[in-house]
């Protein structure tokens, strides 16, 4: 399926701020998608612009923050359901996965996959797993694929997708789903099972390339991908905006900072709240809240402050344990690293500069004049935020 996706990670927010509040939130995204400056996709084919096929949460808890995610998945339209729109006014969280989904018109899926158990996000004990994009010929492969799983991971598969199985694959990488990985475990774990499902795609001959764009968390650490094996076609879009104060408030485009490629940077200070007059912001905004948010595609229009990722790279956001004079949560430090997996390189058709002008293709009604992208760096340090 092709899907959105957003990750917050930073001091605890209400759900809402993600998926409601921003002008171009997970929930306006569910039903008038494709806003992706910067990605070579014109014609949405990796970039679906109505998600109406479901949607899942799933958030950890500020003050028990070792135990696994809450989840709530629902297969009707996120923009639909009442239930989300109060549940998300009042849970907070400092780690939030959410998702919707698209099953009707991606290759290989009927009306049968919408079910809860195929929902995203999955969870696992500590572990929660989403993904946009599809595994080709994964039917071929899934058979061999399941077969190769231990007892306790098979047993917990409920669903048919390809992207549940490629949790299960992950899951079979970390091994000891009990022990405390360190941020560059996960991410090891993390590219030997896009190298193990694109190798059991070359055993089963399969030639279409896949869309692999994942998002993992052990409620500590966060690994996120965007990458295709096919260096003809570019992935599904995937940003990242990592600031002083929320990446869902509104900042002066006077005022927006760069991160220099190749170089470590403090995030850029906010720009005194300025807010746009054709803003749909809320005002109740957490004012002071810091963390970074991953999202298919950008919630807001803040100009110079969200990045796309690189083709083939992953962005890992790592928990820093709390110093002696920290207020509690710890803090992050976020790195951006290509994904080392055989026939998997930089498309050459999403390259780009590093600054990224908007998509031209995007017809829809948005103010005249959209933000520049920041193109992230290869392989280096961003920023580190201790709070």
């Amino acid at each position: 399926t092709m899907c959105r996706w957003v990750v917050y990670k930073g001091m605890p927010v209400l759900i809402s701020a993600i998926t409601h509040e921003p002008e171009h939130s997970l929930v306006n995204q569910s039903k008038n998608g494709g806003y992706i400056p910067g990605c070579n996709d014109p014609h949405s084919k990796r970039n679906i612009r109505v998600n109406g096929d479901g949607f899942g949460l799933a958030w950890y808890s500020a003050t028990r923050p070792n135990e696994s995610a809450c989840l709530f998945r629902c297969i009707t339209p996120a923009w639909n359901n009442f239930n989300l729109k109060n549940i998300v006014k009042h849970v907070e969280s400092p780690l939030i996965f959410a998702h919707v989904r698209a099953v009707h018109g991606c290759y290989g899926s009927n009306k049968n996959d919408i079910s809860e158990d195929n929902t995203h996000p999955f969870v696992y004990k500590r572990y929660t797993f989403m993904h946009n994009g599809d595994v080709s010929g994964f039917s071929r492969m899934k058979r061999r694929l399941r077969a190769m799983l231990p007892d306790a991971l098979y047993d917990m598969l409920t669903g048919s997708t390809d992207s549940e199985h490629c949790f299960a694959v992950l899951l079979d990488e970390i091994g000891d789903t009990d022990r405390e990985l360190t941020d560059q475990e996960l991410a090891d774990a993390v590219e030997r099972m896009i190298v193990r499902i694109t190798r059991l795609q070359k055993t089963h001959g399969v030639t279409k390339g896949s869309s692999l764009n994942f998002a993992v968390t052990d409620g500590r650490h966060i690994v996120a991908t965007r990458c295709r094996n096919d260096p003809s076609e570019a992935p599904p879009s995937l940003y990242y905006y990592y600031a002083e104060r929320s990446g869902m408030r509104e900042c002066s485009k006077s005022k927006a900072a760069r991160v220099d490629s190749g170089s470590e940077a403090a995030a850029p200070a906010d720009a005194g709240g300025a807010v746009d007059s054709g803003s749909s912001l809320r005002s109740s905004l957490p004012a002071l809240c810091r963390g970074i948010t991953i999202s298919s595609e950008p919630l807001t229009r803040c100009s110079g402050r969200w990045a796309l990722v690189p083709a083939n790279h992953m962005i890992i956001v790592s928990h820093v344990d709390p110093g002696p004079d920290s207020e509690g949560g710890g803090g992050r430090k976020v790195s951006i690293r290509p994904i080392h997996v055989e026939d998997i390189r930089e498309p050459l058709s999403d390259l780009g500069s590093d600054l990224i002008e908007p998509d031209p293709h995007d017809d829809r009604n948005f103010p005249a004049e959209e933000p520049r992208l920041i193109s992230a760096s290869a392989a280096c340090p961003i920023a580190t935020k201790q709070k």
